[in-house]
């Protein structure tokens, strides 16, 4: 299955990675809505099991195709997305901070 493209042939589906931690393991489904939501055109999936998560940060990892199909393999993604994918898993890492209120 051929990930999904721009007019431009850029890919628009990613794989995220968060970083470790009780908060993102439990949000997981709440960052995939909330960046397709924020990126219509796009397609996310947050991954919490089976990769290697840090401390440190997110990973963001373009789809560009499949290593067994006879499709060519779609254009990296310019860094104006890029940039704007960031700032809003930056987000997530400052929602992640917050402490609650009242406990």
């Amino acid at each position: 299955m051929r990930p999904i493209q721009s007019e431009d042939d850029e890919t628009r589906e990613f794989i995220v990675v968060p970083p470790s931690g009780e908060w993102f393991d439990s949000n997981h489904v709440y960052m995939a809505a909330e960046l397709e939501r924020r990126f219509p055109n796009m397609k996310f999936t947050v991954m919490v099991e089976g990769w290697s998560q840090d401390d440190r940060g997110f990973k963001l990892i373009p789809i560009l195709g499949s290593a067994d199909s006879n499709v060519p393999m779609l254009k990296w993604p310019s860094m104006e997305i890029v940039e704007d994918v960031l700032s809003c898993l930056a987000e997530f890492i400052v929602q992640s901070e917050k402490k609650p209120l009242l406990q």
